[in-house]
């Protein structure tokens, strides 16, 4: 049970944080004794400038991640000597960014101790206690900092308040703590600016949970988890499907502007190379563009399609590959796409409809 928590709450964090910078999830330290920290993320601000304004419920997680950071999850509550370890994990890290500032930078840089966040479900009083952890008064309630030189926080995500900043974390709780946070959701109004990424969200995990069966049997069984997913889940399979729609006419753009260009320029020698340039440039974009929208959309549900069975670790042969790649039927990939959610091959995926 710990261990399916723990996995499910570093894939869901990964997935808030994907598109804010670079995660690593399970990250190798001290490997003479096979340390592993949970996930680690460095922040990217190329990235974060494309997701404004930040969506209310990650403005709290945005302000965590503010600097290169360690996330610890438990399923219980800690003690003290779970929380010391975490904090060797810290001090790994630590070094090896010293060792690697020596390296680049023959040591006139020194990084700075990345903070480490530590998330419990319930309140580990002992471990608060005995190593000095307070409330800050700027911080939501169920935050506790460490000595700051330590740069340590525990989240109590059973006292977080009920609050729209605090829902994203909530569902990394277990019990009551995730289940009040997914009524939430479930009542968000549909224009609501949270609603698409939350649904999203859920339906993604609804989709790794049916991925592991212990989960799936034990998540069944609450059925305010799967009404709110239900919808979350389609709304993830139309997300995946558009963002490899974008990917296939940004690449078939490219394409036709770079033939634009070819073109534009070989007539710009016999007619002026500036007006061959202009002309190769809008040839280019049209073409592009056309190509994009006639071919994009069947080749981005093919690589939805691929996409799915890679993640579920389904191998697909060279000859069924090329099949999917090759098929223009809009119906028929639809299909394909929702039996693979469930089959057990890409043989059982592709099979003729009885």
């Amino acid at each position: 049970m710990r261990a399916q928590h723990d996995a499910l709450g570093k894939d869901v964090l990964a997935h808030l944080l994907e598109d804010e910078g670079t995660v690593e999830k399970e990250r190798v330290v001290a490997p003479k004794d096979s340390q592993r920290i949970d996930l680690v993320f460095t922040p990217d601000e190329a990235k974060r400038a494309q997701r404004s304004p930040v969506p209310p419920c990650l403005q709290l997680l945005r302000s965590m991640t503010q600097t290169t950071c360690m996330f610890e999850l438990f399923s219980s509550s800690v003690s003290v000597t779970l929380v010391l370890l975490s904090q060797r994990k810290q001090l790994s890290v630590f070094d090896e960014l010293l060792v690697e500032a020596r390296r680049r930078t023959a040591g006139r840089q020194r990084p700075t101790m990345p903070v480490q966040w530590i998330l419990v479900p319930s309140r580990p009083r002992r471990a608060l206690a005995e190593l000095g952890f307070t409330a800050p008064p700027d911080w939501p309630q169920g935050f506790y900092q460490g000595q700051r030189g330590y740069k340590v926080w525990i989240v109590v995500l059973d006292e977080l308040s009920q609050t729209r900043e605090t829902l994203a974390l909530r569902l990394l709780g277990s019990g009551q703590t995730r289940l009040a946070a997914l009524s939430q959701i479930g009542k968000l109004a549909s224009d609501d600016p949270d609603r698409p990424l939350l649904l999203a969200l859920l339906g993604w995990i609804r989709y790794v949970v049916r991925e592991n069966r212990k989960a799936a049997d034990r998540l069944n069984k609450e059925q305010e988890f799967m009404a709110v997913t239900r919808e979350g889940f389609e709304l993830w399979m139309e997300k995946e499907r558009q963002r490899a729609d974008a990917r296939i006419r940004a690449r078939a753009i490219q394409e036709g502007l770079a033939e634009g260009r070819a073109a534009g320029q070989a007539e710009g020698r016999a007619a002026g190379r500036a007006e061959g340039r202009a002309v190769g440039r809008a040839e280019g974009r049209a073409e592009g563009k056309a190509e994009g929208k006639a071919e994009g959309k069947a080749e981005g549900k093919a690589i939805s399609l691929l996409a799915v069975l890679e993640a579920r670790q389904i191998p697909v042969p060279a000859k069924l590959r090329q099949q999917i790649l090759a098929c223009s039927d809009d119906q028929l990939l639809e299909t394909w796409i929702r039996r693979a959610v469930t089959a057990r091959s890409a043989k059982e995926v592709l099979a003729p409809a009885h």
